[in-house]
């Protein structure tokens, strides 16, 4: 039996308070089911993988799913879990033509719950971080490329993303606040990102550091002279590194924890590729 841990923002519940006072109860109920669902196919896809889950939290502009999110999860897991989510708005669809064929639901309601499933389902797929259109970028370009050049590609894609849907939404859309203030509030949380991403770099080096993972060995070859953080740069996710280091007339191995242990543990942050031959023959 999975327990769901259901936490509700302090704004959410005023504006509950307020839909009942201003007769809307019933389509914000809508909207709030909505989201939940969605929410309970991330959480159903995290807890077969037997993810950490903590909670879920629902807002005033849709939900989340509170992990650990660590980066030590295959990124086929995650892109499980982040589909799961927008795959239950399929199952809304086809619930709703259940209601409508056998008249369970006034059409009203059943217009409504059509209108806002496609709403959330299409708002969710935008490549805006950290909603699953963002995830799913951000996962294709870790499958790609370097953790931290698919981060600040991700980020950069999310803000330009959001100042077109924010002029758009001011010269050819009818204006709403609600639009406006949920795309003004994602392009605040990806420029805050953006200014935290190399703190999100290294917090993705010291999990490497304290939960190495080898179950997929890459060898590459670097300059002795090369500096560790110009390696570290280069990592990418689910891939765990062996070094080999041309050293005058020799190579060396050396092996990716050496230098996370080297310059986290150490504190050698100027170290060289090299440096850590030296590590090696005084082990």
């Amino acid at each position: 039996m999975i327990f769901v841990n259901i936490h509700l923002h302090p704004l959410l519940i005023l504006f509950i308070f307020l839909s009942i006072i201003t007769g809307t109860f019933i389509q914000l109920f809508i909207i709030l089911l909505i989201v939940l669902i969605h929410e309970l196919g991330h959480y159903i896809a995290a807890a077969y993988f037997k993810w950490r889950i903590d909670y879920i939290m629902l807002w005033v502009f849709g939900g989340v799913m509170k992990t650990d999110e660590s980066t030590h999860h295959s990124i086929k897991e995650e892109c499980i879990v982040t589909l799961a989510g927008p795959m239950q708005h399929l199952f809304i669809f086809f619930v709703l033509y259940l209601f409508s064929l056998f008249s369970i639901l006034p059409e009203a309601i059943l217009t409504e719950a059509y209108y806002y499933n496609g709403v959330i389902l299409l708002f969710n797929l935008l490549p805006i971080y950290p909603l699953d259109g963002g995830k799913l970028i951000l996962l294709l370009q870790s499958s790609l490329t370097a953790y931290l050049t698919a981060l600040r590609a991700t980020f950069i894609m999310s803000i330009i993303s959001c100042l077109v849907i924010l002029i758009m939404q001011l010269s050819l859309f009818p204006f709403t606040w609600s639009a406006f203030l949920l795309a003004l509030f994602l392009l605040l949380e990806n420029v805050r990102a953006w200014k935290e991403h190399y703190y999100t770099f290294i917090r993705f080096l010291l999990r490497r550091l304290h939960q190495p993972n080898e179950e997929k060995v890459q060898l590459e070859s670097v300059q002795n002279n090369t500096r560790l953080i110009e390696v570290f740069k280069q990592f990418r996710r689910n891939r765990f590194y062996h070094f080999k280091v041309h050293h005058i007339d020799s190579s060396w191995i050396i092996m990716e924890q050496t230098c996370l242990h080297a310059y986290f543990i150490d504190k050698n942050i100027m170290a060289t590729m090299g440096d850590m031959i030296d590590e090696v023959k005084s082990t």
